[in-house]
């Protein structure tokens, strides 16, 4: 899993698309096989390295930027999260949509 940090030149655009990109790419990339799932500290990292920082982008968005989410931002960032939230189950061999 990348661990991109946002730059402060950054764009809310790029940030979400970057985010969103990520997760989904993740959730396609995690197949459950019961004999592999992986650990509870990776499931962790899921969360603090994907879900956390796209709920932050949301949050910061919102209450910080001077950018105003637009419907499409918020559809791409709801979609996110539910993947990001999908591939920590996946992690407990929970398979949900």
């Amino acid at each position: 899993m990348d661990d991109e940090e946002p730059t402060n030149t950054t764009t809310v655009t790029e940030r979400i698309e970057a985010l969103t990109t990520r997760a989904r790419r993740e959730r396609e990339a995690f197949a459950i096989d019961p004999e592999a799932v992986p650990a509870g500290e990776r499931a962790m990292e899921y969360l603090r390295n994907g879900f956390g920082p796209t709920v932050w982008c949301y949050v910061d968005a919102r209450t910080g930027s001077k950018e105003l989410l637009t419907d499409a931002q918020m559809s791409k960032l709801d979609r996110g999260t539910n993947d990001w939230l999908a591939v920590y189950a996946r992690c407990h061999g929970t398979e949900i949509d």
